[in-house]
């Protein structure tokens, strides 16, 4: 499939998911969790920090990545769902720093999780929908919609730690 094709059908998932309740979008976050930290679940330090090539995250960074990523996307749709302007969107690719130990790594992502949920209860009531941040390659979302996009990031994610765990080369513990 075209890139075009894969942004455009990206997009139609976007604004569908981002018509859901604050429910039902609590309850998808609350799936995906489930999802993204059973593949963190009984990884030992080396399976954290594997890459598949020297260009490519490891399941550490991913996560450092995810971490930092969703924290600062539910702060966002929390501001702006109250009808404040959301700060800066964070840079792509932009990652916590390292805390050492794998098991605080899991630690900082489970407590992003924490601040996803809270902030999927902001979409309960009337949130703001009017009032938008750019995203840089899907223009300008509202709050419901950056949530929808956490959602299909964290998605990508979790694709993402399957191949590097797929790979030849992962060490088995």
């Amino acid at each position: 499939m075209a890139n075009n094709e894969r942004m455009e059908k990206a997009k139609q998932w976007l604004q569908s998911v981002s018509q859901e309740s604050a429910t039902d979008l609590g309850s998808r976050l609350s799936n995906v969790q489930v999802k993204f930290t059973s593949e963190l679940d009984g990884l030992s330090e080396e399976q954290s920090r594997f890459k598949p090539s020297s260009d490519e995250w490891s399941v550490r960074e991913v996560s450092l990545h995810v971490s930092r990523w969703m924290r600062a996307n539910s702060e966002a749709v929390t501001e702006m769902a109250s009808g404040q302007s959301a700060a800066d969107v964070e840079e792509v690719g932009s990652m916590d720093d390292d805390p050492g130990e794998w098991n605080l790594v899991e630690e900082q992502v489970a407590s992003s999780f924490s601040i996803a949920e809270q902030s999927s209860q902001s979409l309960g009531g009337e949130p703001n929908l009017e009032l938008t941040a750019p995203h840089p390659f899907f223009g300008e979302l509202n709050c419901t919609q950056w949530f929808a996009f956490n959602l299909m990031h964290l998605n990508v994610h979790i694709a993402q730690i399957k191949r590097i765990k797929d790979h030849a080369d992962y060490p088995t513990a």
